[in-house]
């Protein structure tokens, strides 16, 4: 039978998963050597809307994460795992893409947003929440993940619009990022200072006196001076109790 080295692998995987003797490591093998052998245009990836850049972009101004370039990283589509596949984050309209080898060369698939449960790029690695009115999926980088906390960073760029004699062109800058803090499978916007002391009254005096102590860092490098606090904070609570 053709198939019979894809059902073998399938078998292996589900056998990896169901002994504790096996480490993730070997789980990780597993589900690349199964990719490997029946290439990544017949998985489920292929089963996005392939992308059509909408935007004419000039001075390399992007849209995307770091670069426009596809960087190799790990994404959960469906509950299933892929790893060292291409992939880019488009930040302004909070899309995931990889890119899939065709007969032609290569074409960019938008991955449908609702499938997408996590996926690691450029270092970092993000999660889907639904933690809108409208209860859509957003993509969140994790900042922290503690024992019993996330928290999580919403990307955001802005578009600049020019008319040239010929063309339309755009221009993406980063915008001011949105914070969150998941708790116990809810979502606090942790977005200044107010918002925190109101999560944590019993610690204000401690958020105060961080915030005294740490006011250029927030300035420079938000990130750090936030996670740097919620450590702070959850180092004299183990629990993180919000109100």
């Amino acid at each position: 039978m053709k198939n019979s080295g894809t059902t073998v692998l399938f078998g292996v995987i589900f056998l990896l998963y169901g002994t504790t003797g096996f480490s993730q490591s070997s789980v990780r093998s597993a589900y690349e050597s199964f990719d490997t052998a029946i290439h990544v245009q017949n998985t489920g990836l292929a089963n996005g809307t392939e992308y059509v850049e909408q935007h004419i972009v000039k001075n390399n101004k992007h849209k995307y994460l770091d670069t426009p370039e596809y960087r190799t990283g790990t994404v959960v589509y469906d509950g299933q795992p892929y790893y060292n596949v291409d992939l880019k984050y488009n930040v302004y309209d909070d899309l995931l893409l990889v890119r899939i080898p065709t007969t032609g060369g290569t074409a960019a698939f938008e991955l449908h947003k609702e499938k997408v449960n996590s996926f690691e790029i450029n270092n970092s690695s993000f999660i889907s929440v639904k933690e809108n009115p409208e209860n859509k999926s957003q993509f969140f980088e994790i900042l922290i993940d503690g024992s019993h906390f996330l928290l999580l960073k919403k990307h955001l760029k802005k578009a600049r619009k020019h008319l040239d004699q010929n063309f339309t062109y755009f221009e993406f800058e980063k915008d001011s990022p949105e914070y969150l803090l998941s708790f116990n499978g809810e979502y606090y916007e942790v977005n200044s200072r107010r918002s925190i002391r109101r999560l944590f009254p019993n610690q204000e005096e401690q958020i105060r006196d961080f915030y005294r102590s740490n006011s250029s860092l927030q300035k420079s490098d938000p990130d750090t001076f936030l996670t740097l606090l919620f450590k702070d904070l959850a180092s004299s609570n183990s629990e993180l109790k919000i109100k």
